[in-house]
């Protein structure tokens, strides 16, 4: 409404973003309020008990207007306070020349887009990657590699398991990934002069700086994929068995804490600085080489190679953090005493147990998983940015990584 509200000078295609993703926080909020509002007053609601003792919605339950209360607050938070670049989409002018650029708001849409696409694709790889960390946890090698695990999963528990945590994985790309490049997109542009782009450090340090805050906001749904990928290995009497994202995020917040929402923060917060660092920067200075090279012709055939050098580079160096994350995340309390202290525990013990080539267990289907998750997440970007500049802000398209 806002976004159509006006001017001749405005275009529509503000309009429509804004609109859109108006919608998409006030169906994430309603969710989000619905679950967690009936948890602060002690009961689970389900409007279908209460149907037969009340004739229409002005006699629901307190917690249950609360719920609806606080969804059209948490809709209004969203769309103008935490995304404070919506009102300047719609008062957004269109720009030509050198002068015209992709508003920060769409940066951090255009990234959380392009990695819950890239997420649709390669789930099942994910899967197996946190299986095969968590192999070994119980004193046995449970997979001998990673086809082995697949065909296991598949055999064990049908073939519709290797899509299980997808919820998780679309909400971790949700908060993390959007974050993490809508500020690497943002402080690469700011960074660039007009004709140079940041040197080798300065991409890095824009990553690494890019991968922490994304790592903190996403360290819950984190939390949630690993968990729900890993329910599967445990014994019957084990499995959480949650349905969803949401149900397990308000389950562990109600049975183990809130603050267990951020266990392993750290170690995922230092992992994302490695893993950003190694991903975003050496993408955008082997597309600069290759670029430069003339070895490929401009467009997909760059950014797909710069992707896949970008993956085998995250996949080396993150794996040894990766895998004491994971380990961390899905830990027990046994005792009232955790398995593991920190992540260096982790290391040490995997390292003397497993041997230290087990740091890199589960490397071909992470490098799997990360190559196409890249590329995928890397060409789709790539594309939006392309479009918007050709499209919208009339000029010619240019990349902005």
């Amino acid at each position: 409404i806002l976004g159509c509200a006006g001017n001749a000078n405005y275009n529509v295609s503000y309009s429509l973003i804004l609109t859109c993703v108006s919608i998409i926080f006030s169906m994430y909020s309603a969710h989000l309020s619905f679950h967690f509002i009936p948890f602060f007053f002690y009961q689970r609601v389900r409007y279908a008990a209460y149907r037969p003792k009340v004739s229409h919605f002005g006699c629901l339950p307190l917690s249950l207007q609360c719920a609806r209360a606080v969804q059209l607050v948490i809709s209004l938070v969203f769309t103008v306070y935490f995304f404070p670049f919506l009102p300047e989409l719609t008062n957004y002018r269109i720009m030509t020349g050198d002068t015209a650029h992709i508003p920060n708001g769409v940066k951090f849409l255009f990234g959380g887009t392009a990695g819950m696409g890239a997420t649709l694709v390669v789930q099942p790889l994910d899967l197996v990657k946190n299986r095969m960390q968590l192999s070994g946890t119980s004193g046995k090698r449970e997979y001998r590699s990673s086809f082995h695990a697949l065909t296991s999963i598949i055999k064990n528990e049908g073939v519709r398991t290797v899509y299980t945590g997808l919820s998780a994985g679309l909400l971790r790309q949700a908060s993390y990934t959007t974050v993490r490049l809508g500020i690497y997109t943002w402080l690469f542009e700011k960074f660039s002069s007009e004709h140079h782009s940041p040197s080798f450090v300065k991409k890095a340090s824009i990553a690494m700086t890019a991968g922490a805050v994304g790592a903190f906001a996403g360290t819950p749904a984190e939390i949630v994929l690993i968990r729900m990928t890993g329910d599967g290995r445990l014994p019957p009497e084990q499995r959480r068995n949650y349905k969803n994202a949401f149900e397990a995020i308000g389950r562990i917040a109600r049975e183990e804490g809130i603050t267990t929402l951020w266990r392993g923060c750290v170690p995922t917060v230092m992992r994302a600085m490695v893993v950003n660092a190694a991903q975003l920067a050496t993408y955008s200075q082997a597309k600069e080489s290759l670029s430069s090279s003339g070895l490929l012709p401009q467009g997909i055939a760059v950014h797909f190679a710069a992707s896949m050098i970008s993956g085998f580079n995250t996949a080396f160096v993150s794996m040894p953090v990766d895998i004491a994350k994971t380990r961390i995340q899905s830990m027990r309390i046994i005792d009232g005493k955790p398995e593991y202290k920190n992540a260096g525990d982790v290391i040490l013990k995997v390292i003397k147990n497993e041997g230290i080539f087990a740091l890199w267990k589960g490397f071909t289907p992470c490098y799997m998983r990360i190559g196409p998750h890249t590329v995928l997440t890397f060409i789709i970007l790539e594309q939006m940015n392309g479009a918007y500049y050709k499209f919208v802000l009339g000029v010619e398209p240019k990349s902005g990584l």
